[in-house]
């Protein structure tokens, strides 16, 4: 799948540019996305495990057709910063890339934010010869990047305090082990 449909940094804005920010784990894109839910108070199709964790919205994921979805309040400390809005498709996965794509999500004009892991599926929803998406439905890409090493060291500490059985795992196990292979899909060759 091409990027056809996309627009270059340097052109002229559009209102109906719709960014699409290429979220990898731990690449920082998870904060991104808190930034337009919680602070901005943005529209976002993303990935399902980021809104809606625990499987409070089955119903909303499984009904036809394109909703909006506000998820419970989020606390930090003593601070609440309330529900983020969300479209009830996953762009984690590629049944729900699908699901944007059969129900034209870019042109549904319900989301004011696409955020992804998958990039290449997504790059699908903008293409024109679907004959789904108006001409001012452009994606247009924003990526956090992040230092491989550090992304990697961060990787390694979140693993041992995931699993208790790992807590004595050297950093040079880690890194020789062929069960830890580091997928970063900016740094292969």
């Amino acid at each position: 799948v091409a990027f056809v449909n996309w627009r270059m940094f340097f052109d002229p804005r559009k209102s109906r540019d719709m960014p699409v920010l290429w979220n990898y784990a731990m690449s920082g894109g998870t904060v991104v996305s808190h930034v337009f839910g919680f602070c901005l108070g943005r529209v976002q199709a993303g990935m399902r495990s980021e809104f809606d964790p625990t499987g409070t919205f089955d119903e909303a994921f499984a009904a036809g057709g394109l909703r909006i979805v506000k998820s419970g309040d989020k606390m930090i400390g003593d601070k609440n910063l309330g529900g983020q809005s969300f479209v009830n498709v996953d762009m984690g996965t590629p049944a729900g890339v699908m699901r944007a794509i059969q129900f034209a999500l870019p042109s549904a004009f319900v989301s004011d934010v696409i955020s992804t892991p998958v990039l290449h599926p997504v790059a699908s929803l903008f293409q024109p010869q679907q004959g789904r998406v108006k001409a001012e439905s452009q994606g247009r890409l924003m990526i956090v990047f992040r230092d491989p090493m550090r992304r990697a060291l961060n990787r390694y500490e979140e693993i041992k305090k995931l699993d208790p059985n790992l807590e004595q795992l050297t950093l040079e196990e880690y890194v020789t082990s062929a069960v830890f292979k580091e997928n970063n899909p900016l740094i292969r060759a």
